[in-house]
């Protein structure tokens, strides 16, 4: 038990550590079927 979840927060730290992608690199535009208000 102890190897398993010492096993998972190695997993969880090496992907916390991954670098971050420029995703999305322009701005979402959101489409509402709705006027405002």
């Amino acid at each position: 038990m102890k190897i398993r979840s010492a096993a998972f927060a190695l997993a969880a730290m090496l992907s916390a550590a991954a670098p971050a992608q420029d995703y999305p690199a322009r701005p979402v535009r959101l489409v509402v079927p709705y006027a405002a208000g």
